[in-house]
């Protein structure tokens, strides 16, 4: 009997997520959002069901929906949802805090990445530097049918003008490529922040879903007292100087590997940042108000100051605060 609920539940779960993966596919701007949370029926899944049950249920999905839209998409979503959903799930079934649970999401988010890339290079052929070509070839061809029209009419004005155009023209083309180059240089680690933001995003969705659920979880606690490790930033610290002294040593690039671990520090510590900020904010003002004006001073481009901040509050404990491990 309890193996026929299993089963009948894991049925229902994988066409939830048939309709995800659709949904992302087909509906515009909230497809993307919808994307983004596709591992949450497979978190809940993985805590009600077993493993086994929860593998089968994502590969019936991927096949399924592989029908409906392309192949690629289907199989990627459906693999990127087991990924993050079979090992997040577990971890907040063994009642894992909450930073280990979302470290354990996004080591399966990279893992089933890797795959993905790995798998339709092999496949289908196309690399990942295909692929990011491929996204700016549109952006290219708009581009250079703008110049062409600019250049058109460029005829009727002055050789000063002219000259100006055609330097504006050149910028923009040289622009466009320099951010194809940058975007491949930072493939790395764009792809382990793209596993920490599905992983977090999902996280957070999961709890409030099991609340709602009343299923058993471990609360998440404030983010006004959220912190990472402090060997963390020893850590980070330790990498960004192995990668300054192996590139020096000629062993690796050292313009991709410091561009990657420069970007990945800034972004990890941005979120600390954000939460030193947060806390202190939230002491005289609302919550509202918090967090419209961190969103306009990193909008400002104050994000690397933000990232010291949440680097030196690891380190010294800035909101002289003990809080939980999480």
């Amino acid at each position: 009997m309890k193996n026929t609920r299993q089963i009948t539940e894991a049925g229902l779960f994988a066409a939830i997520l048939v309709i995800f993966i659709i949904g992302s596919f087909y509906i515009p701007v909230i497809g993307g959002a919808i994307f983004f949370i596709a591992p949450l029926p497979v978190i809940i899944l993985s805590i009600r069901n077993t493993a086994l049950n929860v593998v089968v249920s994502c590969i019936v999905s991927a096949l399924l929906s592989s029908l409906l839209v392309s192949f690629s998409f289907g199989f990627s979503v459906g693999m990127l949802a087991l990924g993050i959903g079979l090992p997040m799930g577990l971890a907040i079934k063994r009642f894992e805090p909450p930073l280990k649970a979302m470290a354990i999401g996004t080591l399966g988010a990279f893992v089933a990445l890797i795959l993905i890339f790995g798998l339709m290079n092999f496949i289908l052929g196309i690399s990942t530097e295909q692929t990011i070509d491929e996204m700016f070839s549109m952006s290219k061809d708009i581009q250079a049918e703008i110049d062409k029209t600019i250049e058109s009419y460029s005829t009727t004005l002055s050789p000063e003008q002219q000259t100006q155009i055609k330097m504006a023209l050149g910028d923009s083309s040289e622009t466009m490529d320099n951010m194809v180059e940058l975007l491949k240089l930072l493939m790395p680690a764009s792809l382990l922040l793209m596993s920490i933001s599905l992983a977090m995003v999902n996280y957070r969705v999961s709890i409030s879903f099991l609340k709602r659920l009343k299923m058993a979880h471990r609360p998440l606690g404030s983010f006004t007292t959220f912190t990472y490790p402090k060997h963390m930033a020893y850590g980070s610290a330790g990498m960004l100087l192995g990668a300054y002294v192996l590139g020096s040593m000629g062993v690796v690039d050292m313009t991709t590997a410091m561009l990657n671990f420069i970007y990945l520090f800034i972004m990890i510590f941005y979120i600390q940042g954000l939460a030193v900020g947060y806390f202190f904010l939230r002491r005289s003002i609302s919550k509202g108000v918090s967090i419209t004006i961190l969103v306009l001073v990193s909008l400002l481009g104050l994000i690397n100051y933000i990232a010291l901040i949440g680097f030196m509050d690891v380190l010294l404990d800035v909101r002289r605060l003990q809080p939980k491990k999480r």
